[in-house]
């Protein structure tokens, strides 16, 4: 069973790669650059073997979907796995995070009230 503090985490994680997905669908030509950072990664130790491997499968699943979302934001154990060691949030400024958590804590707000 997962705590509350891995609800928290994978929450925070897929409101970032909610954003990710959605820059993602409109400029695919950022997958190049998802490349490079996995492969960044995986050069300096950061990311495993087996990790390296289910990104460079994911960016390419990626690559030829309609819908980033849909792959991205998969709601299995699998991909909040994937997420929490991510290579994929340096394609986000610092402004774009603070957008999608603020746009994710007014969705928050909304849905307490309704």
């Amino acid at each position: 069973m997962r705590s509350r503090k891995d609800h928290l985490i994978d929450a925070q994680l897929l409101t970032l790669h909610r954003a990710i997905a959605d820059k993602l669908q409109l400029d695919k030509s950022l997958l190049d650059t998802a490349d490079h950072l996995i492969s960044q990664r995986a050069k300096s130790g950061r990311l495993s073997r087996g990790n390296h491997i289910a990104w460079m499968s994911l960016i390419e699943q990626l690559r030829t979907t309609q819908n980033v979302a849909d792959i991205l934001l998969k709601d299995n154990e699998e991909m909040r796995r994937l997420l929490r060691v991510s290579p994929l949030g340096n394609l986000l400024t610092e402004s774009e995070r603070e957008q999608a958590f603020a746009h994710a804590a007014g969705a928050q707000r909304a849905d307490d009230i309704f």
